[in-house]
C-alpha cells in the first residue's frame, strides 16, 4: 500500500511540474528569448559554413572512399598529429 501511494505521489508531482513548465515556455518572454536565440544560431551557422566547409568536404570525401585512416586521424593542428 505505503509503495503504491509513492507511485501516486511521484506520478502527480511529476505532472505537476509538466503543467508548471508548459506554463512557464509558453510565456510571451520565453518565446521571445526562444526566437532571438535561434536567429542568432542561424545566423553564426551561416557565417561559420563557409570556414568549417572544407574540412567537411574531407570528411565526406573520406567517407565515401572508406578511408577508415583519415577518419581515424586527429588533427595536425591541435592534437599534433593528422
Amino acid at each position: 500500500m505505503q509503495e503504491a501511494v509513492r507511485r501516486h505521489a511521484r506520478t502527480s508531482a511529476f505532472a505537476e511540474a509538466e503543467q508548471v513548465l508548459s506554463f512557464v515556455l509558453s510565456g510571451l518572454g520565453v518565446q521571445e528569448a526562444r526566437a532571438r536565440v535561434e536567429a542568432a544560431e542561424t545566423e553564426l551557422g551561416t557565417e561559420l559554413r563557409a570556414r568549417f566547409q572544407p574540412f567537411q568536404d574531407r570528411y565526406d570525401q573520406a567517407v565515401r572512399d572508406g578511408d577508415a585512416a583519415r577518419l581515424s586521424g586527429i588533427c595536425s593542428g591541435k592534437h599534433g598529429r593528422s
